[in-house]
């Protein structure tokens, strides 16, 4: 028995999915730039360190202390990008 992939056009999957330029409002850009230099690295500093406890209990230590945590948790940044964009809050 031969299995043929759905309507005969099998197509590999890329490794690297494209990258697509978003254009968002003057207004709304330094937000965007804040949010990419400090909220991103610093919420991805705080995944790593509440990574590297080893468990549940002391990652929840390490988010009231560490911080990257505390900065990123207390960032008004992405609401008010929502805010610029109409979006509704999380």
């Amino acid at each position: 028995m031969t299995v043929e992939p759905y309507g005969g056009d099998y197509q590999p999957v890329p490794r690297e999915l494209p990258s697509e330029r978003v254009v968002v409002s003057a207004p709304v850009q330094p937000y965007i730039t804040a949010m990419l230099t400090t909220y991103s690295p610093a919420e991805t500093s705080c995944v790593q360190a509440g990574i590297a406890t080893g468990s549940r209990a002391a990652a929840s230590g390490v988010y009231d202390t560490n911080q990257d945590c505390l900065s990123q948790a207390n960032s008004a940044i992405p609401d008010t990008i929502r805010s610029m964009l109409n979006l509704p809050s999380l």
